[in-house]
């Protein structure tokens, strides 16, 4: 088995929960696009910037839930 994975298919087809659970021992990530086009677009993409070395503007996205701080007794 391979320490890096990608699953390619949405949490419909392919649970986070499964994915949450590969996580644990594997370095896990998820692409999904709703047109089959799109996933070739992507990896032609990739692959381009890879070999040309172009250069890319960089962004990040970070999700975490809101979760009010409690109190812990002095």
């Amino acid at each position: 088995m391979p320490y890096y994975l990608l699953i390619a298919a949405s949490p419909q087809e392919i649970p986070f929960a499964f994915q949450y659970q590969l996580d644990v021992q594997y370095l896990t990530g998820r692409v999904h696009f709703d047109q089959l086009d799109d996933f070739s677009n992507y990896a032609q993409s990739v692959t381009r910037v890879e070999k040309q070395g172009l250069a890319r503007s960089r962004r990040v996205g970070v999700f975490a839930p809101s979760i009010p701080m409690t109190r812990t007794p002095a």
